[in-house]
């Protein structure tokens, strides 16, 4: 991990916060972040190249694989222009 990574997830952890805490709480944080977000997009961006298993397990869709790198693209170039940083 590089120190900017360790810098974003301070920061991260610091803005929620208002303080720092053990390097550890932090990443569990951001973790949970991260995982928030993979949510999102299975429920809202993913929705219809996906599919749950009966144990929760998120699966693509048998031959779309080309529809997600396309979708993905899409949906990382209209945040790039929302939010350009």
């Amino acid at each position: 991990m590089t120190e900017y990574d360790k810098t974003a997830i301070r920061a991260l952890y610091f803005k929620e916060y208002g303080q720092l805490s053990a390097f550890k709480e932090m990443i569990k944080y951001v973790e949970e972040l991260a995982d928030a977000g993979f949510a999102l997009m299975l429920h809202n961006v993913l929705d219809d190249l996906t599919i749950q298993d009966d144990k929760g397990n998120w699966l693509l869709k048998s031959g779309i694989e080309h529809e997600l790198q396309l979708k993905l693209m899409r949906y990382v170039l209209k945040k790039s222009k929302e939010v350009p940083f």
